[in-house]
C-alpha cells in the first residue's frame, strides 16, 4: 500500500539512493537535471540553509554569507509496502528562489525523485497530491517549487496538478527556472515574482 513518511536517518539514505539512481538513469539519456553534491541530505540542507540576507541568489561565497535564518528542510519517502520507490524535501521558506515571500504560509517543494524501475506508475503524481493535501491540513495557502521549463513532461505534470506560473528565477549556475505554485485556499492574486537575479554592479 502506498504511504508518505517522514524520514529518519535509514530512511534517509533510501531516498538518496533513489536521488542517485535517478539521476544516473536521466544522465544516461543525455537529461542531465542535478549535481551529485545536492543528492545527499547533508549537500540539501547545507543548499537549503545557506542563503543569507542581503544575498537572496546566493551568489556570495560561504565566507561571507551571514548566519543561516532558515529552518532546515524536512525529508519524506514515499513507500510501496517495504520499499523506498522514492521522496521529495520540504521547506517552509525558500529565499533562495522565492525571496519576496517571506512569511507566506508555504510548503516549498524539492528534489522530488521516483526510482526507475518504479517509474511509469504515478508514483510522482500521488507525492504531489500527498503533499497539496498535508498543506492544506498543515494550514498552509501554497506549495510552491521550481523546475526547468524546458522538460516538458514536469510542465505537464504540475499544471495537471493545478500549479500555475509565477515568474522565473536563475540558479547560481546560470540556469533559469520557472516558478510555479499551487493555491490551497482562496487567497487572492500575488503579483507574478521577479527573477532572481544579482544587480550590475555600479559605475562611477
Amino acid at each position: 500500500m502506498f504511504r508518505v513518511e517522514e524520514l529518519d536517518r535509514e530512511g534517509a539514505a533510501a531516498y538518496e539512493e533513489a536521488l542517485r539512481e535517478r539521476k544516473a538513469w536521466l544522465d544516461e539519456r543525455g537529461l542531465h537535471m542535478w549535481r551529485s553534491e545536492h543528492l545527499t541530505v547533508a549537500g540539501m540542507i547545507a543548499r537549503y540553509t545557506q542563503v543569507a540576507e542581503g544575498d537572496p541568489c546566493n551568489q556570495l561565497p560561504p565566507s561571507q554569507r551571514a548566519p543561516a535564518r532558515y529552518a532546515n528542510p524536512e525529508f519524506y519517502g514515499a513507500f510501496e509496502g517495504a520499499d523506498v520507490v522514492g521522496g521529495f524535501a520540504l521547506l517552509e521558506e525558500d529565499p533562495r528562489y522565492w525571496p519576496g515571500s517571506l512569511g507566506d504560509r508555504a510548503f516549498y517543494f524539492h528534489k522530488v525523485g521516483v526510482r526507475p524501475r518504479f517509474a511509469g506508475r504515478g508514483y510522482a503524481d500521488r507525492m504531489l497530491e500527498w503533499v497539496k493535501d498535508f498543506a492544506a491540513r498543515r494550514g498552509k495557502d501554497f506549495v510552491r517549487l521550481d523546475y526547468d521549463g524546458g522538460r516538458a513532461y514536469l510542465r505537464a505534470m504540475y499544471l495537471r496538478h493545478g500549479f500555475e506560473d509565477a515568474g522565473t528565477a536563475t540558479t547560481p549556475e546560470g540556469k533559469e527556472l520557472v516558478l510555479a505554485e499551487y493555491r490551497t485556499a482562496s487567497v487572492p492574486p500575488r503579483a507574478r515574482a521577479e527573477a532572481c537575479s544579482v544587480p550590475p554592479p555600479r559605475t562611477s
